[in-house]
């Protein structure tokens, strides 16, 4: 979930990902704490966003600085999933 498309999705890109989320329910890691790492994750970028700090716009520079402890999900769906563009494009 690259955080580009995300702030320029807000505020539909949330109900798309837990829809393709819903969908693969099984997969993921801990889908109870999905909407609170959702919540933290558009936190974090729009912080950043607001003070100006670059932007990730790419899967290998998210995946190069996500903090892959409290981001188990987006991490974990980011670097496995079988076709980045197909989870990316979801936004």
């Amino acid at each position: 979930m690259l955080p580009s498309i995300m702030l320029a999705t807000d505020p539909i890109w949330k109900e798309n990902v837990r829809e393709f989320c819903n969908y693969y329910r099984q997969d993921i890691l801990n889908y109870e704490g999905l909407p609170a790492e959702l919540l933290l994750w558009e936190r974090m970028w729009k912080g950043r966003n607001d003070r100006r700090d670059d932007i990730l716009d790419s899967v290998d520079a998210t995946l190069e600085q996500i903090d892959k402890g409290a981001y188990v999900n987006i991490y974990n769906y980011t670097s496995n999933f079988d076709n980045h563009s197909c989870f990316i494009s979801i936004l």
